[in-house]
């Protein structure tokens, strides 16, 4: 029981440990853009990656959870903003150009996408990175679910309390309540 005891200590010390360091982290990145909100409660996890414009508006709520190598790339006047209690697992991303909103009680599986922007492929004359983007609101509705690698694309409007299956690639609008699955088949031949 000692042991047990000694663990658990070390696990609550370690929650306390990224707490105080998402603070201090993100007091830094508040000096920098001076449109940011967070606080005290939220635990991130070393390794994320923060990429904030000065004119970028970003708030996180309370008891935001980012595991492991969790990006957030915010451009021009992008503006995030994640709503309390919600989780990210580890290696999911987040680039925003325009606007992006995740309800409270939201949670992304591993390697969750979202992006509000698109390459705009209308000149086929110039390089794709010289390009300029296409951008449109995210807005995810509370309590929704997205399994495992699961891709948000720009112009999606999801209403609160749906779940999607891990792969999916979302786009569109999906009503309260949603369950969405895509499945896909697998064709296998054979060499002759």
């Amino acid at each position: 029981k000692k042991f047990q005891r000694a663990d658990r200590d070390r696990s609550i010390m370690k929650k306390y440990w990224y707490a105080l360091c998402s603070y201090i982290r993100f007091w830094c990145i508040k000096i920098k853009t001076h449109k940011f909100t967070f606080t005290k409660a939220n635990l991130i996890f070393p390794h994320c990656a923060f990429e904030f414009s000065s004119r970028a508006l970003v708030s996180f709520g309370y008891k935001i959870s980012m595991r492991r190598n969790t990006q957030i790339t915010i451009r021009n006047d992008g503006q995030l903003i994640i709503g309390n209690n919600s989780f990210f697992n580890a290696n999911c991303v987040i680039t925003c150009h325009n606007y992006i909103e995740v309800g409270e009680n939201c949670k992304f599986g591993p390697g969750c996408m979202m992006f509000d922007q698109d390459h705009n492929m209308e000149n086929t004359k110039t390089i794709v990175e010289k390009n300029n983007f296409t951008s449109d609101k995210i807005i995810i509705g509370e309590g929704c679910w997205f399994g495992a690698g699961c891709i948000i694309l720009k112009g999606s409007i999801i209403e609160p309390h749906c779940v999607f299956g891990a792969g999916t690639i979302i786009k569109g609008t999906y009503k309260k309540g949603s369950i969405v699955i895509q499945k896909r088949n697998t064709s296998i031949k054979m060499f002759e």
